[in-house]
């Protein structure tokens, strides 16, 4: 599938400034709802140089399984 509408999301984080999958799943869910099909993860404000790698990978993996859990893609 071509995404025609792509955005980047904030990464949310929380208070100990570690990744807080809740909230990023929060902003998924609104950007879905608002149109979205495609969604840039890490690079809206440069934060992909501060969020340590098994932090990044951890995102990821949970972006995509939510993503495709809610959006009705399958692998």
């Amino acid at each position: 599938m071509k995404a025609k509408w792509i955005t980047p999301a904030v990464t949310a984080m929380d208070e100990n400034g570690h990744v807080d999958l809740e909230a990023n799943k929060n902003i998924y869910d609104f950007l879905i709802k608002n149109g979205m099909d495609g969604i840039l993860l890490l690079g809206s404000i440069g934060e992909f140089f501060s969020i340590p790698l098994e932090e990044k990978k951890m995102l990821i993996r949970e972006a995509l399984a939510y993503s495709n859990m809610n959006c009705g893609i399958s692998k």
